[in-house]
């Protein structure tokens, strides 16, 4: 499917041991759910860095299956 829900700043605490809240994708996604990736861009880095880990945000981006 090309429908895509992103976050690109998904917040995180404590260098990732308190993760970001859930992505709601039903609304979305009707037919559920077909890729989730994770990761963290250089801003997200940056962030992590100055706050010495304890603000450490990710991007999640989903992708949406497609009809059958």
């Amino acid at each position: 499917s090309t429908v895509t829900v992103n976050r690109g700043w998904a917040t995180g605490w404590l260098d990732g041991l308190v993760p970001p809240s859930t992505t709601s994708t039903q609304a979305k996604c009707a037919n559920g759910v077909a890729k989730v990736e994770t990761q963290t861009s250089f801003p997200n880095m940056l962030a992590n860095v100055v706050t010495l880990g304890i603000y450490s945000p990710m991007q999640i981006d989903v992708t949406c299956a497609a009809a059958h």
